[in-house]
């Protein structure tokens, strides 16, 4: 049977229904709008509907248009009386009524909505950034729309895809692609902001950190301990951040005076699984750890980490270095000396880029990359 839905009457958590017999429990806590209760073999399914102006203009007592003034402010404005616009707003609390963000949509030409699509939503970096953006969307009014894309081209081009047949008004990418060309021809009908990654030198709107210059100046410091064993564990060579903290990590053994030998350069992705791979990999092949390593990201050193306490490594003489900070660093027996992104900043610049291009400005710079800094725990660090 349809059941027209009075207020509250669904507030008590239990509600008992005859049916074939039998007695069935409801679980019918704050449903709004009215319910189908369907027969079913075995117990119901209750059907539900948003509730909607007209909804509120009938439980009001009201014209659909006089409701509409009310719950978009207007009532006032146009001399609605006190005592109905109380009533409607009270109805439209009491039934938890929401404005329809289509019409909204509708009215102002625009989603209210970013998308984000980020490799791994895991990785440490990366999720300190879509929390950091998403409270700037939140101040906004804007929605968040976050999509993973595993460091998979193909999951990629969905998930962008989807994003766009929700009409998002602009994106902000970190993306795993070979080159832009396909944001290139994206960015004539929509905003786009690229963030942490630059494919192919693209020229669209950008926000990174400077990986070369920090790097360079971590290692330079650490290398005159070790000129004779310093090794490199990178993600996948193709990516930016990659070929950025290697060329960092070249020059900063160049600047203290030692030649970088191909062989301590060791790259797979930037999964923590991968790291503990190449780390256990190293071990074997050295027949024990190593004297100095750098890892090119937070996830790497989990692997590694990982790696060393299940073998008892821990309280080892390893020097270890990374791109990326984690405040869990400063409660490791072993000291690490990092390079800390301010995400923050990142998710500001990207907000800025992005809200500047929806609202049809010219923002400048339109590339635009932040410092980073080091994390000294190494004591006796030259």
């Amino acid at each position: 049977d349809e059941l027209p839905l009075l207020p509250g009457l669904f507030r008590a958590a239990n509600v008992l229904r005859h049916h074939t017999g039998r007695i069935l429990l409801l679980a019918a806590a704050n449903l709004h709008g009215r319910i189908s209760v369907l027969p079913q073999a075995h117990g119901v399914v209750m059907k539900t509907k948003r509730v909607t102006i007209k909804d509120i203009a009938e439980q009001a007592g009201v014209s659909k248009a006089t409701a509409s003034l009310v719950l978009n402010g207007r009532g006032k404005e146009l001399r609605v009386a006190q005592e109905t616009r109380e009533r409607v707003l009270a109805i439209a609390r009491e039934q938890h009524y929401q404005p329809s963000i289509h019409a909204r949509s509708l009215r102002d030409n625009r989603s209210h909505t970013i998308g984000l699509v980020v490799p791994e939503i895991t990785n440490h970096g990366f999720a300190v950034f879509s929390h950091e953006l998403e409270m700037l969307c939140r101040e906004a009014g804007v929605q968040l729309l976050i999509s993973c894309t595993d460091e998979n081209p193909g999951q990629e081009s969905v998930g962008v895809n989807n994003m766009i047949s929700r009409q998002v008004d602009g994106l902000i990418v970190a993306s795993c692609m070979h080159n832009d060309a396909d944001y290139l021809k994206l960015s004539q009908q929509l905003p786009v902001v690229l963030f942490d990654r630059c494919p192919n030198e693209s020229l669209l709107p950008l926000v990174m950190t400077d990986s070369i210059t920090p790097t360079a100046e971590l290692i330079s410091r650490i290398a005159p301990q070790h000129s004779d064993e310093f090794w490199f564990l990178g993600g996948q060579a193709r990516l930016s951040p990659s070929r950025d903290r290697l060329t960092g990590f070249t020059q900063g053994l160049a600047n203290a005076g030692v030649e970088l030998r191909p062989e301590w350069v060791i790259n797979g992705n930037y999964h923590p699984s991968s790291g503990y791979e190449m780390f256990a990999e190293l071990c074997a092949r050295l027949g024990r750890p190593p004297k100095a390593l750098f890892t090119a990201a937070c996830g790497l050193l989990e692997g590694v980490l990982r790696y060393m306490g299940q073998h008892n490594l821990l309280q080892s003489d390893i020097r270890l270095a990374s791109f990326d900070d984690h405040y869990l660093y400063d409660s490791l027996t072993i000291p690490v000396d990092t390079i800390r992104q301010d995400n923050r900043q990142l998710a500001w610049h990207c907000f800025d880029l992005i809200g500047k291009l929806i609202d049809g400005e010219a923002p400048q710079p339109v590339q635009r990359k932040l410092d980073a800094t080091l994390q000294r725990r190494y004591k006796s660090a030259v």
